[in-house]
């Protein structure tokens, strides 16, 4: 957890969660991942922003999300850089402009989250956080990998290895991100934002 904000514990856990996919070509894995893992959300969101980086038209998007039953989508398209960095960049706009302040849950397209995640999350901000960093599991070619033990952590632990962080187990205030700069759009697949001191 990375601890910053003066912000009080009441204020932080009445902000609005929203969780924020960005997509590409890849509706498969939104049918067997993305989509089944929001719906077993045990703590239920304030709005979901689906963030297109296709060149699909973005009614056939927006059509696409509409049938899930999923509660509180919204659909837009990527204006800034093609890239995760882009495209959250993108999303965060539209959640600044349409919601204001809120905490964001970022899920890849192609990962899904366990039942529990948004509300232990959410659980966590009590605790004077401005980002919760959660655990992750990784999987290559269906086998579980080891990952690394999430704890409290600092800028330099990523000098030395990546200590876990990427975009599915962020959770984080959005002003804390735009503190930090939000995404670096130069940097090729750029997921992780440095973090302001």
């Amino acid at each position: 957890m990375i601890r910053n904000s003066d912000m009080g514990e009441v204020g932080r856990s009445n902000l609005p969660i929203v969780v924020l996919v960005a997509t590409t070509e890849r509706r498969h894995l939104h049918q067997s991942r993305t989509i089944p893992s929001l719906l077993r959300q045990t703590r239920p969101w304030d709005a979901l922003f689906v963030v297109d980086d296709t060149s699909r038209p973005l009614p056939d998007m927006a059509n696409f999300w509409g049938e899930t039953g999923l509660k509180s989508v919204r659909v837009v398209k990527n204006k800034r850089t093609d890239g995760a960095a882009g495209t959250w960049n993108t999303g965060l706009d539209a959640v600044r402009e349409q919601v204001g302040e809120a905490w964001i849950a970022i899920l890849d397209d192609d990962d899904e989250w366990l039942p529990q995640h948004l509300e232990t999350c959410h659980m966590a901000t009590a605790l004077g956080v401005d980002a919760v960093i959660s655990g992750i599991t990784t999987y290559v070619d269906e086998v579980q990998a080891s990952a690394p033990r999430l704890g409290e952590f600092t800028l330099t632990d990523f000098l030395h290895q990546n200590p876990g962080w990427q975009g599915s187990n962020t959770f984080v205030k959005l002003s804390f991100l735009e503190k930090a700069g939000r995404f670096d759009e130069n940097l090729k697949d750029s997921g992780t934002p440095e973090l302001p001191r």
